[in-house]
């Protein structure tokens, strides 16, 4: 049983020792515990989802350097193993440009389309999961598209370093690695 009292002024808690002697004159043998103030009590309630939506948000977060950190690590290996294509397309006379282009046009079509798939799981648990956070639409695109332009930028960065080091190879060189 809940006790809830209105105080338009002063200190709501400075009438606690009164009505603890009221409901004890009605009935000395009810247990009176937990006085606080609607505030506290708000506090309280919503102490764990604001708890619950921190740690979704730390865990977030390192869901997000995990996955970009892999998506580097594949495209970067990927196009690293194809430094003898590159010497080739240069030894035939390709520009670093359309080599360049080659390269991001593959890759990024590759990391867009695994985008464009885990954005599928991702708007249903938003949906599932909107509830535990305030302030936060279950498909927000400001967050959407900042993840999605964070693993793409992973992805770009992953095809420039090792196209870039392997655009500096002679291509003669890259041809005999092999």
């Amino acid at each position: 049983m809940n006790l809830g009292l209105r105080v338009s002024s002063g200190d709501p808690l400075a009438l606690a020792s009164a009505v603890t002697a009221a409901v004890l004159s009605i009935d000395p043998e009810q247990p009176i515990e937990n006085i606080a103030t609607l505030t506290m009590l708000v506090h309280q309630e919503a102490f764990m989802f604001a708890y619950m939506a921190a740690l979704m948000g730390v865990l977030g977060a390192i869901a997000l350097v995990l996955a970009a950190t892999g998506i580097y690590g594949v495209t970067a290996y990927s196009v690293a193993g194809q430094t003898r294509e590159i010497g080739i397309r240069t030894a035939l006379g390709a520009s670093p440009r359309r080599v360049m282009a080659a390269l991001f046009r593959q890759s990024l079509w590759t990391a867009g389309l695994g985008l464009a798939v885990g954005m599928i799981p991702a708007f249903g648990m938003a949906r599932a999961l909107s509830f535990m956070v305030w302030g936060v639409r279950p498909a927000d695109p400001l967050i959407l598209g900042g993840v999605a332009a964070l693993l793409a930028a992973a992805a770009a960065l992953a095809v420039w370093i090792p196209a870039r080091k392997a655009l500096r190879i002679d291509p003669l060189t890259a041809l005999r690695c092999e």
